[in-house]
């Protein structure tokens, strides 16, 4: 029962070890896309960073999130630090605890050479498992996070065909009334009451400085933004060329005529 119990106590404060370690290596995985996704982000505009000397600010913007991914990162580690040494010290604790209940109990027991060689050798045979549970523990949580963000990833939700309508305003090719957007639904709105009208035929440039908003109004008219409310009605279909090219693993006439 002494070893049982020893046994059930180190699994218990494991299993709380592994719970947190699961919640900070998720915090940790979500610091760091955001500060892969920032430095994808300063590289793709670098050479506007540099002619406005933006760098320092946006190293410390890198910096701050990189702060915090450690932090989960060295909480993570001390967690996993403690899980397996109370795994290591298990075996040692399960046997001083059988030893000193059956001395304990009955203080007419003698701990003989070959009761206590053979108590010795069948937990030496634990030990081995012992050991390789922390490891294949943390392996797990690690697994399980991240099939978790997997899963939120193939469960997001679909492009929706109703977001760009098809019957614009009489002699317009775009039209866009009183229409609000955000890139998630989780997100704060990125474009407020937007109204335009673009006619059939016309040429019409959007003008703005860096961050104004310039792509995520092709984004919407496109149909990749979450519309929050109003409107959005396209004629026709749409030519889209991106800021950044881009090429399909295919042949030339395929990439053009895709």
């Amino acid at each position: 029962m002494a070893t049982v119990a020893t046994m059930s106590i180190g699994t218990l404060a494991t299993t709380c070890a592994a719970h947190y370690c699961g919640k900070f290596q998720k915090q940790q995985m979500a610091f760091k896309d955001l500060r892969l996704r920032l430095t994808n982000e300063i590289l793709n505009g670098i050479k506007v960073i540099k002619l406005n000397a933006w760098e320092p600010p946006f190293i410390e913007k890198v910096k701050k999130v990189r702060t915090k991914e450690l932090s989960s990162l060295r909480k993570y580690s001390l967690l996993q630090s403690a899980f397996g040494f109370i795994w290591a010290i298990t075996p040692f604790a399960a046997l001083l605890a059988s030893f000193g209940t059956f001395l304990l109990v009955n203080p007419a027991n003698q701990l003989s050479p070959s009761l206590a060689f053979t108590c010795l050798s069948l937990f030496m045979l634990l030990r081995l498992p012992v050991y390789i549970l922390p490891e294949v523990v943390s392996r797990f949580i690690k697994c399980r996070v991240s099939l978790k963000r997997l899963s939120e990833f193939l469960d997001e939700a679909d492009l929706k065909e109703d977001m760009v309508g098809g019957i614009p305003e009489e002699g317009a090719a775009v039209t866009l009334s009183q229409a609000t957007f955000s890139w998630s639904k989780e997100d704060p709105p990125v474009l407020k009451d937007v109204n335009l009208n673009v006619k059939a035929g016309s040429l019409v440039a959007v003008v703005g400085s860096v961050g104004s908003g310039k792509s995520s109004l092709l984004s919407a008219v496109l149909g990749a933004l979450e519309k929050v409310s109003g409107s959005v009605d396209v004629q026709g279909r749409i030519a889209y060329v991106a800021q950044q090219s881009w090429i399909q693993n295919a042949t030339l006439k395929e990439n053009i005529i895709f």
